[in-house]
């Protein structure tokens, strides 16, 4: 597809998250986050019958579960490339990154685009606002 926009996505995540909030309030769920991975986890390693178990108990509400919070890891973890906006995970290292996708280096801390001219000033004299010591 060609590029439209990132606001027709935006809406249909944030009506499909309200949703799944509306879904969850009827349900007997746990209400953190940590309750929700385990019980995700526990439909993903568990036996056949406990499986049957949980679909019965829940629907697609475990696939819907699934998505949300890995749209929330997404957005917790990870961040856009300035340049083409793929998503880039910073897994450790220094706070400059070269995007794998489009060779664009940019800061993690604020994604300013490194160039030959302000890269090394930026990353080697804290000149970022938002640098993490």
């Amino acid at each position: 597809m060609t590029y439209h926009g990132l606001e027709e996505c935006e809406t249909k995540k944030k009506h499909a998250r309200d949703a799944l909030h509306t879904a969850l309030k009827s349900l007997d769920l746990p209400q953190s986050q940590e309750g929700l991975s385990a019980l995700l986890n526990d439909y993903k390693h568990g036996s056949k019958e406990r499986k049957r178990l949980l679909v019965s108990r829940y629907g697609n509400m475990l696939v819907m579960l699934e998505s949300n919070l890995n749209d929330t890891w997404l957005a917790n973890n990870s961040r856009c490339c300035p340049h083409c906006f793929s998503r880039i995970e910073k897994n450790g290292g220094c706070d400059h990154m070269l995007c794998t996708q489009c060779g664009q280096d940019f800061s993690w801390c604020c994604a300013l685009r490194l160039t030959t001219k302000n890269g090394k000033t930026h990353l080697q004299e804290y000149v970022c606002e938002n640098h993490r010591k």
